[in-house]
């Protein structure tokens, strides 16, 4: 999913200069004109997948990649400079992690739902008055709200509901890059926390790469 998030950065930003590349001066001057109007605060509307893991720097191999899980939320983009948008919002995330045990061929996977604040300080370029590019670096602060534990063996399910030996809250830093195209937006992003999530001995960290499409109002 790294990899997938790099790729995917990669198109995006060729696609906006591909499409930037195609405008006439008469867009051009547009963009120019669109500049100076005075930006608003903008609100929005989020969905999208998590690619969830916890990763560990105690242990060379962190839990295995991770089922696709997801998110929804409210966003509120705030200008203060040219170019400069604080976005933040309110969203449940679910992290956790999905691990197959190699000498048994047992599978647990873990769903942690989780109340989520970025505050990611974002930078806006109009390639013309309908396409920006979108790219944003920050931190976020989350708490857990509920959590299910589910483990297969030969068959065989059990599932455990409850918060009992996992920290609640959460701090970490996330990346987000995208493309917006007049009220209608698609970004990727990968986050880490750096908090322990469990009372585990081991450390162990959410990390989560993203796929996220919204609206704008």
């Amino acid at each position: 999913m790294k990899r997938l998030s790099i790729i995917a950065i990669a198109l995006l930003t060729s696609l906006a200069v591909c499409a930037a590349s195609i405008e006439d001066d008469t867009e051009l001057r547009s963009v120019e004109n669109a500049s100076c109007e005075k930006e608003k605060t903008v609100l929005g509307v989020r969905i999208g997948i998590n690619d969830a893991r916890w990763i560990s720097y105690d242990s060379d191999e962190p839990y295995s990649g991770a089922g696709i899980k997801f998110k929804v939320g409210f966003a509120a983009e705030l200008p203060i400079a040219k170019h400069w948008w604080i976005n933040t919002g309110l969203y449940y995330s679910v992290k956790g992690y999905r691990e197959k045990d190699k000498s048994d061929g047992s599978v647990s996977t873990l769903n942690m739902g989780y109340l989520e604040v970025p505050v990611y300080f974002t930078w806006h370029y109009k390639f013309n008055p309908n396409l920006r590019l979108r790219l944003g670096v920050g931190p976020y602060v989350a708490l857990a709200v509920n959590a299910k534990l589910k483990t297969k063996y030969n068959n065989v399910s059990q599932s455990y509901s409850g918060l009992d030996g996992y920290k609640l809250p959460d701090v970490g830093i996330g990346l987000t890059a995208g493309l917006q195209y007049k009220r209608f937006l698609v970004e990727i992003g990968n986050s880490l926390g750096f908090l322990k999530v469990s009372e585990y001995d081991i450390a162990f960290h959410n990390e989560v790469a993203s796929l996220t499409v919204g609206y704008q109002f």
